[in-house]
């Protein structure tokens, strides 16, 4: 594939950028940190109620990148981990149910935890017609894998999807991209998960990265590293 510009993608670049745009220019005031300190108590609080656990709650969603690749506009599948705010993402040609049976299935292989629910919205590719066939339908795989699948109807107001949604590849890469390589792209999801997962502190995760908020419980103490791509991630 050969676009007509390359821009390379840089992770860092833009993790700095989103928080740049997202703190004020001033210096805040001893009650805004008061009034910042208690959200972020309150945060860390729902956190622990809703998804005390690793693989508890996770959360997935598909978006549409601001980007070309050969006059395409690659689908980008995301899931999160609420507790520990773990990601895995995958770009795909297609933002279809067999796209999102095959990412489901992709990232519950990654993850190093086994996942009790996932958590989507109540549309397409994750909510289908009862018409289609049965194996093919998004809650039906997960049923058969013992997973409970959760949806959203009103998506902004659920307690935790406006959080996570920020740290999400396609959210955090909104206006940073424009029409790139395909190798380009995917080597910036995979730059942008290595270091979200490994080296972020999140203010939500009492300033720990996801690794680390990994690490405080015991079963997973020993894990150095949190890697999705263990191979040379591809655009599917």
């Amino acid at each position: 594939m050969t676009p007509q510009q390359t821009v390379p993608v840089s992770a860092r670049q833009v993790i700095e950028k989103s928080e740049e745009n997202s703190s004020p220019n001033e210096m805040p005031t001893p009650l805004v940190l008061q009034i910042g300190l208690s959200r972020r108590q309150q945060l860390s609080l729902l956190l622990d109620s809703l998804a005390p656990t690793p693989g508890f709650l996770v959360y997935v969603e598909s978006a549409r990148l601001p980007s070309r690749v050969s006059q395409i506009e690659p689908i980008v599948f995301t899931a999160i981990d609420a507790c520990t705010h773990l990601q895995v993402a995958r770009l795909y040609l297609t933002g279809s149910t067999a796209s999102a049976v095959d990412f489901i299935d992709f990232a519950l292989a990654r993850f190093p935890f086994p996942v009790l629910q996932i958590r989507t919205v109540r549309d397409t590719p994750f909510y289908t017609s009862s018409k289609i066939p049965m194996r093919q339908r998004f809650s039906e795989h997960l049923h058969d894998r013992g997973i409970l699948h959760s949806t959203m109807s009103s998506p902004l107001r659920d307690e935790l999807y406006p959080h996570l949604l920020r740290f999400s590849f396609c959210k955090m890469a909104a206006g940073s991209l424009t029409s790139i390589s395909s190798d380009d792209l995917v080597e910036g999801l995979s730059s942008y998960l290595q270091i979200h997962n490994n080296h972020r502190e999140l203010p939500s995760l009492q300033g720990k990265t996801p690794l680390r908020k990994l690490q405080s419980f015991k079963k997973f103490s020993h894990l150095y590293s949190f890697e999705p791509f263990s191979f040379e991630p591809q655009l599917v």
